[in-house]
């Protein structure tokens, strides 16, 4: 990837290394790496989101505490310079903006639908698995955010998230991992092509990076061994998944 380096992707610091972690912004990166769009990193603690959005005229994404969230991306190609928040806001002003490769093979319609799906059968089933034990990626500054603002989005505190019995842990695997089977059966009906779930021959789909972000801030931050656990399921596709979209996992 070359050139001038005109965009500017905002995203969570963490302890790992390479640091990005969060799955709304891999989002994004996944679509910059694809598209071979020139950028830059900008990282930021979790505490100074909102500081450092608010000052660049970031949008917010919510009317409540925490109103800011990432990703967000300046691109300064055009004059004035255009500031975004949201995943799926910035992925349709990439593909607008640089159309080629598209990330909506299918069309943007499929696209969003098997998002839709990821979300209903993979995503919704995972966050009390693995916010419990997302601090232990963070710094401790960080981390004491994180904690203490996920009660205001999920209405929970941290420590109730966590499965009260080996039978409520046993119930929480045995729906993400019907979930993934839906998901599975789904991408059998899908004319995708060897490589991709939700894309063609030519290359992936939006949804392939929506799915792959959220297996890495599991496999990251996830319960030990979890990762393990789910990566053979249904035939290995996951694993295999994960493995072909590892070009696209740039950090710049």
């Amino acid at each position: 990837m070359s050139g001038q380096q005109l965009i500017k992707l905002f995203d969570l610091r963490s302890t790992c290394t390479p640091q990005t972690w969060s799955p709304f912004t891999w989002r994004a990166r996944f679509v910059l790496n694809y598209k071979k769009v020139p950028y830059t990193t900008e990282w930021v603690a979790f505490p100074d989101i909102g500081e450092v959005l608010s000052a660049v005229g970031a949008p917010p994404t919510s009317q409540s505490y925490p109103k800011y969230s990432v990703p967000a991306i300046i691109d300064a190609s055009v004059d004035p310079p255009v500031v975004l928040s949201d995943s799926a806001i910035i992925a349709d002003y990439l593909e607008k903006t640089y159309p080629k490769p598209s990330i909506y093979p299918h069309g943007r319609e499929a696209q969003i639908r098997w998002s839709d799906a990821i979300m209903e059968n993979v995503i919704r089933r995972m966050p009390f698995m693995v916010i419990p034990t997302t601090p232990k990626i963070l710094p401790e500054r960080d981390a004491e955010y994180f904690v203490g603002t996920r009660k205001m989005l999920f209405g929970v505190d941290v420590k109730d998230m966590v499965a009260r019995s080996p039978e409520e842990e046993a119930e929480r695997w045995q729906a993400l991992e019907e979930g993934l089977s839906k998901l599975s059966a789904l991408t059998d009906e899908i004319e995708h092509g060897e490589r991709w779930l939700f894309g063609t021959v030519q290359g992936p789909g939006y949804a392939d990076f929506v799915l792959a972000a959220m297996f890495i801030w599991f496999r990251l931050a996830g319960p030990e061994g979890g990762w393990e656990r789910i990566e053979d399921l249904n035939g290995g596709k996951w694993k295999r998944h994960l493995a072909h979209v590892q070009e696209y996992q740039e950090i710049l």
